[in-house]
Parts: C-alpha cells; sequence; structure tokens
C-alpha cells in the first residue's frame, strides 16, 4: 500500500450493509467464474445466491460471518464465512491428509472491487479471515475456488492455502472444475 492511499478498515458487516455487498458481489462475482460461464447463470447466481436478501440472511445467521473492506468508509470488498461447514463429498480430496483434520472455516465467498487491487485491503482482508477462524477455535480454512481462475489462485497460494483437492460448482447448467485449498490455523 503506498503511502497516499487511504488506509482500508475490515470490520464485521452489519444488516445495513446488506445493499452494499449485494452492489459488490454483483460487480465482482463474473470475476471468478470462467470465460465461457453463461452470463445468465451468472446473473441468476447473484440475484439470488448474493442479493440483499441472502446477505441479510448470512449477517442474521449464528453459523456465518461476513467482514466487509472499505477504504475512506466507503466499501470496496467482503469475505463470507460459514462456521462448521464440512469439506465437499467428492473423489477430489484425500481427507486423511493432516492439512484438513479437524475443524474447518470455510471461506465462501471472498471479493474485492477492481479498482481496489493494490489498496492492500485483500491481504488485510485475508489477514482477519484467519484471526477469525483462530478466535473460534477452527484447526483450518478453507475455500474452493475455480481451476482457471489463476489471480485468484496465485493470491491464495501466497496467502498460505495450499491446494489439497478437486471439486466441481454447478452455475445453470455448466459444471465447473474448483481447486479446494486450506491452511491451518
Amino acid at each position: 500500500m503506498s503511502p497516499e492511499q487511504p488506509q482500508v478498515v475490515i470490520e464485521r458487516a452489519e444488516l445495513d450493509d446488506a445493499a452494499a455487498l449485494h452492489e459488490i458481489a454483483r460487480r465482482t462475482f463474473v470475476h471468478a467464474t470462467p470465460e465461457d460461464a453463461d452470463p445468465a447463470a451468472i446473473d441468476e447466481f447473484v440475484a439470488t445466491s448474493l442479493s440483499e436478501e441472502a446477505f441479510r440472511g448470512h449477517l442474521d445467521a449464528a453459523a456465518s460471518r461476513v467482514l466487509i473492506a472499505r477504504q475512506e468508509r466507503t466499501p470496496i470488498g467482503y469475505a463470507l464465512l460459514l462456521l462448521d461447514k464440512a469439506l465437499p463429498d467428492d473423489d477430489g480430496l484425500d481427507r486423511s491428509q493432516p492439512l484438513v483434520q479437524g475443524r474447518g472455516l470455510f471461506l465462501s465467498k471472498f471479493y474485492l472491487l477492481p479498482e481496489a487491487r493494490g489498496t492492500g485491503a485483500s491481504t488485510a482482508m485475508m489477514r482477519e479471515c484467519f484471526e477469525l477462524g483462530r478466535r473460534i477455535g477452527a484447526d483450518f480454512l478453507w475455500l474452493q475456488v475455480n481451476d482457471r481462475n489463476e489471480r485468484a489462485n496465485a493470491f491464495y497460494e501466497r496467502a498460505g492455502l495450499q491446494r489439497v483437492g478437486t471439486a466441481t460448482f454447478q452455475l445453470g447448467a455448466q459444471v465447473h472444475s474448483d481447486f479446494l485449498r486450506a491452511a491451518r490455523l
């Protein structure tokens, strides 16, 4: 982060943030999907799974945590974490590996507006995800990311999340290949 950039603040999102979280999701989810993903399926996913109502549900749920990144009080990114969500029951994961033993914290969504890249927000937000995991007593943090999303995979690798398996993600009629990544806390 260069000295002239305003400070990035990471905090727990509140119900009042639901509209801003949906807007960030609307602007960023497309960047997490492969180029050949169906645009109508992307729009449908955002309209349902990442709607204001869906975010209000997560913000109200005991098993969810939503972090929001702000720069000069403007929302620029978010992370959605789900407590005690099991790893996918998929052939692409060896559950005996030590990295995924114990209680997991699932990093379901992790998005930053494109214009906020280079602000240090993604690093600060990831650091807070790890800290949250430690505070709640999780043993590892895990996520699922499209195998063709080079930017995200490079970031997660730098953050210490190792590839531990594969899974699939259905978006509309298409089934996409994902990597499972995890890090001990």
